[in-house]
């Protein structure tokens, strides 16, 4: 991964292509951001920051709009693992949509609503529970069991 980051940011700093330095400058910052985090190094609050800023400033270029689809999602897990989960959540909630292609959106609502009902956001948590049971509704037999814990914490939380 530390090579990929080094050759990402040789891009980056190239000036013969402007689109493919902002695409590596973005897959550079997600990248070490997730390494610092998984390391545990001192440095990794600041990284997530740096790629959190990043996906809060918007499409940042026509070309790599395949990327960021899935940053928000990255740092919201990274958040997490660092312990902000109230960060998490926030980062969850800001799903990318790009020409109406809600790329991701199970998986986001899933982790939407998880961070929510630990968080005490019981409404939200039950509205992505729903929201991701209406995309889920005829599971293929692969997400079936993850479909049905969806069901179970979704009925506990609506039980209480």
């Amino acid at each position: 991964v530390a090579g990929t980051i080094g050759r990402l940011r040789e891009v980056a700093d190239s000036r013969d292509n402007e689109e493919a330095a902002i695409q590596a400058r973005w897959c550079s910052t997600l990248l070490q951001a997730s390494l610092a985090t998984g390391r545990g190094a001192p440095d990794a609050p600041v990284l997530l920051a740096r790629l959190d800023s990043l996906e809060r400033s918007g499409p940042f270029s026509y070309y790599p709009w395949w990327a960021n689809r899935y940053g928000s999602l990255v740092a919201a897990r990274l958040y997490q693992a660092l312990g902000d989960s109230a960060r998490a959540l926030v980062a969850v909630r800001r799903r990318p949509f790009y020409w109406a292609t809600p790329d991701y959106l199970a998986t986001y609502l899933r982790e939407e609503a998880r961070l929510a009902a630990a968080l005490g956001d019981r409404a939200g948590a039950i509205r992505a529970y729903r929201h991701y049971l209406a995309l889920r509704e005829d599971p293929e037999p692969a997400l079936v069991p993850a479909v049905e814990r969806v069901r179970q914490e979704l009925s506990a939380l609506e039980g209480s």
